[in-house]
């Protein structure tokens, strides 16, 4: 059984929906791959550090101010030489701190409109990194073609539009199960 995909989504409160936006794309990812994600803590809670410099693939969501711990969890990952995706939000009026902090992370910026942008740019970003780790990810052959013809298809989609749905639960962080995969030893699946 191979471990689940940790990713780690680092954002600030306003970019909550497109949080969302990934959980929901990451349900419909085309392999039975687990995911753990994990997220920026609110202000009430831990900055976990720890989980930055473990994760499979570091995501970045910009859009118009820094806030803590953004910062940390961004040198954190780079430190821990993890794959970093920065996503910066095209059409947000940034404060003068936050355009000094997207031109000083030196980061190579993908721009996003909508949530069904972002998620659609980030899924091949994804599947392109566990593609050249297959290995590490316990991908079959046919799980390696299902996944290249599933880039194939992103890559010629439109990305301006797309379905903007209401939050469905994943962007607060969790793991997504993969059928197959992550039933433990002797566990039993229950419903489905």
């Amino acid at each position: 059984m191979a471990d689940p995909v940790r990713l780690f989504i680092s954002a600030g409160p306003e970019l909550e929906p497109e949080r969302e936006a990934i959980g929901r794309a990451l349900t419909e990812f085309p392999i039975n791959l687990g995911w753990e994600i994990k997220r920026t803590p609110r202000p009430d809670e831990p900055v976990n550090l720890e989980a930055v410099r473990h994760c499979d693939a570091f995501v970045l969501l910009f859009a118009s101010d820094i806030r803590a711990p953004v910062g940390w969890e961004w040198i954190a990952a780079r430190r821990a030489g993890r794959v970093r995706l920065a996503f910066l939000k095209e059409g947000t009026l940034q404060t003068p701190a936050g355009r000094e902090f997207a031109r000083e992370l030196r980061a190579d910026w993908r721009t996003f409109r909508t949530g069904y942008d972002l998620a659609k740019q980030l899924m091949e970003a994804l599947s392109a990194h566990i593609l050249e780790r297959w290995r590490e990810f316990g991908l079959s052959a046919q799980e390696r073609e299902v996944l290249s013809a599933y880039v194939a298809r992103l890559r010629g989609e439109q990305t301006e539009e797309g379905p903007e749905a209401e939050p469905a639960g994943a962007g607060e962080g969790g793991v997504i199960l993969a059928p197959g995969r992550d039933v433990p030893q002797g566990g039993v699946v229950v419903g489905g």
